[in-house]
């Protein structure tokens, strides 16, 4: 009988082993509903939004179910990002627009106004849309 344990390779073996067992019923990245990419401008009051994010969710009150797009916004502009589109019909927007500044107060808000929603009708195809956020949203600020 030998008093030998097993070496670090025989640990990666195993480690390989239960990850690959574990995983034999993850989904792949192609798994789930068709998703498509989104692009277009993004504005407050008219002018572009410097900085900011948007959420595109499914509106389940309405049927629409599927994973949330996300994107960010750059200068008026933004695009879905990769693997993160949307699955088309009816959506929930929230925007998010910052004026893109650093600030020496971390805690500092830059908000351009508070969080924007919209409902949206979205195609099931790549396409382009453009969204505005009108200057009399509650809660907005005109000294941002």
């Amino acid at each position: 009988m030998s008093n030998r344990s097993p070496g670090p390779a025989a640990g990666l073996l195993l480690a390989a082993f239960v990850s690959l067992i574990a995983c034999s019923g993850c989904p792949s990245p192609q798994d789930g509903p068709d998703r498509f990419l989104l692009t277009g401008k993004a504005t407050y009051a008219g002018k572009p939004i410097p900085h900011g994010s948007m959420m595109l969710e499914p509106d389940e009150s309405k049927g629409n179910r599927g994973p949330v797009g996300v994107a960010d916004i750059r200068e008026g502009h933004y695009q879905i990002r990769d693997r993160k589109g949307h699955v088309g019909g009816p959506h929930v927007v929230t925007i998010l627009g910052h004026t893109g500044v650093r600030t020496a107060n971390p805690d500092e808000d830059t908000s351009l106004f508070p969080p924007f929603q919209i409902l949206v009708d979205l195609p099931a195809k790549n396409s382009q849309y453009d969204f505005d956020v009108p200057a009399e949203t509650p809660g907005a600020s005109s000294s941002r």
